[in-house]
């Protein structure tokens, strides 16, 4: 081969060498470029991703940084703390935001007590202060202006029943005082204590009676006698509470109109006031009942209703009327004659229904005077009438039941027993009668009263206000026996909150004892007994309950009037009730 085609076979092999040189590297660029295209694309989408997530975290951030600024609200100071509470509670509800501002100026809202403006009281959002005195004062009742004047500094404008110048030592807690000034001005009666609380306000009230205070409606107790302002009675349901002058509201003020507006409706439905008509509760007590004798003869004459006109209202204004009713109805019985063997005419249960009886006692010793089958027929009488009874029944067995009655969850019961017979009116195993307590056998009596402990203590444990009666030895004094006072404080002392003495034909002492209330004798209210003063006198116990709780006992004296066969009550006043009070007062257990 020469040398000439040698070098052509060289330089052809070094020109396909070339050739696929470049051909495998436009491959490898595209390879390249193909690559470098997937990894921006690549790129692209983790950036994309990227400012997704940053979106996110911006959108999460502001979400967590932009919460809603807090609705700062403001309490009064003087605003008692069960009401901020509520209050509180209910503004949680609609303000997600809500927070107890510390001072007024920080504050958003401010709620605060003012005085209730005359004729616009909403009685939701009412807080009654009362004036009180000691249980034991004669100073019940003021106008308005005369104890406004005193407050002022006025002399000489209070006086008490029997027209005596009172001119009382104001003792009273800071809180209260800052409240009533709001309405009542800045006080200048000359004599102020200031008072730590309630437990240390009660007995410097009721060992002082030439002393007031003034304290809200919800913490009277019964060592403590509300006054009555312009003749309003703090107790009664039908009280027009707008003229009432110490009345105040819960106020929510502030400067932006909606969170006001929006506050005002959440605490719309709400009741603050510490005057909650559904958990009061009274309850009038009376005492003896006998439709026959005098009493029968003015009834005869004057209409079966005429003894109870001047009182019937007092009866009627309460939750629960109780009567103790010592008679049996029997028919074509001539019950206006004399002596001590008692009956009523039929009709004469009348009355009992035009005073508004609710209950009945059945403890008295004249119930089987005519034979026990005429009792049987007078419970008939009460049955057909819706009327309850207690302290006596159909048999032992039935004398024994409580009377109960529930009033807006609240449960009252009433339970009785005849320590005194005679024997002829308690109730057998067969036969109608009054409920036994025998204290003429010491042992039978320990017996019955264990079982009277063991009914009362059973009430209690399933949660009953219980009242207690006795139709005890009759004594014609205003002050208890010393075996009196063991009785009825052992009945207490087992639980119940009220123990009365229904035999008592003139009335007797009281006394405070633990958290109840003793009645040992209200004296007469329908019987024809007038051979003396004491007999003509008579006691109308109201028992005040609030929610759940024995808090007052208002004693309503009355008098028999001497005219028209002496059988007709009526309500007493000024210094012929002043004369009852000292006396039962005095009368009280030492």
């Amino acid at each position: 081969m020469t040398k000439t085609n040698i070098l052509r076979i060289f330089l052809l092999t070094v020109a396909f060498i070339v050739i696929l040189a470049l051909l495998s590297g436009c491959c490898l660029l595209n390879s390249g470029l193909s690559g470098i295209s997937s990894d921006i694309s690549k790129g692209q989408q983790q950036t994309g991703s990227s400012v997704t997530a940053t979106d996110s975290v911006s959108e999460s951030t502001v979400t967590e940084t932009t919460e809603p600024v807090p609705a700062n609200f403001y309490f009064d100071e003087i605003i008692p703390e069960y009401i901020k509470d509520s209050i509180s509670f209910e503004l949680k509800k609609d303000f997600e935001n809500y927070h107890r501002a510390a001072t007024r100026e920080t504050a958003d809202i401010l709620i605060e007590i003012l005085p209730a403006e005359p004729d616009s009281s909403n009685p939701k959002n009412s807080l009654f202060f009362v004036p009180v005195v000691s249980f034991w004062s004669f100073f019940e009742e003021s106008s308005s202006r005369d104890f406004i004047g005193y407050w002022n500094g006025s002399i000489g404008t209070l006086k008490d029943i029997t027209g005596k110048e009172f001119e009382p030592e104001l003792i009273i807690r800071s809180s209260d005082l800052e409240v009533i000034q709001k309405a009542l001005g800045k006080c200048k009666i000359k004599q102020i204590k200031i008072a730590g609380n309630e437990e240390e306000l009660t007995p410097l009230l009721e060992n002082n009676i030439n002393s007031f205070s003034i304290i809200p409606f919800n913490e009277i107790n019964p060592k403590l006698k509300p006054v009555n302002l312009d003749g309003f009675d703090v107790f009664d349901k039908n009280l027009a509470i707008a003229n009432y002058p110490i009345t105040f509201k819960i106020a929510v003020k502030g400067e932006d109109a909606g969170l006001v507006e929006k506050a005002k409706a959440s605490l719309g439905n709400t009741s603050f006031s510490n005057r909650d008509l559904s958990k009061l509760i009274t309850v009038v007590m009376t005492g003896v009942t006998a439709m026959s004798r005098q009493l029968a003869r003015g009834m005869d004459i004057n209409g079966t209703k005429y003894p109870a006109e001047k009182i019937v209202d007092v009866l009627k204004n309460a939750d629960i009327t109780h009567i103790s009713n010592e008679v049996s109805f029997v028919e074509g019985c001539d019950a206006g004659k004399g002596g001590t063997v008692f009956c009523s005419k039929p009709e004469y249960m009348e009355m009992l229904k035009y005073i508004g009886t609710d209950v009945i006692e059945l403890t008295g010793n004249h119930l089987n005077d005519y034979g026990s089958k005429w009792l049987a027929y007078t419970l008939d009488i009460y049955d057909r009438e819706g009327i309850a009874y207690f302290g006596g029944g159909r048999n032992l067995e039935d004398s024994y039941k409580p009377a109960t009655f529930e009033i807006n969850g609240y449960k009252i019961a009433f339970v009785g027993a005849n320590s005194f017979g005679p024997p002829g009116d308690w109730a057998g195993k067969d036969t109608p009668g009054s409920a036994k307590i025998n204290m003429w056998d010491a042992t039978q009596k320990e017996s019955d009263m264990q079982k009277m402990e063991d009914i009362v203590k059973d009430l209690k444990s399933k949660g009953f206000l219980v009242i207690f009666t006795f139709q005890y030895m009759e004594t014609n004094n205003y002050y208890p026996t010393e075996e009196q006072v063991k009785d009825f404080r052992r009945i207490l002392d087992a639980g119940a909150d009220i123990v009365s003495g229904s035999q008592a034909h003139q009335p007797m002492g009281v006394e405070f004892r633990n958290n109840g209330f003793i009645n040992y004798g209200l004296g007469n209210l329908f019987f024809g007994q007038a051979a003396g003063l004491g007999f003509k006198q008579g006691i109308i116990a109201k028992h005040i309950f609030y929610d759940g709780k024995y808090i007052n006992t208002i004693l309503i004296t009355t008098m028999v009037e001497l005219i028209k066969n002496y059988c007709q009550p009526r309500p007493t006043y000024g210094t012929e009730r002043a004369e009852l009070l000292k006396s039962i007062f005095y009368g009280k257990a030492k």
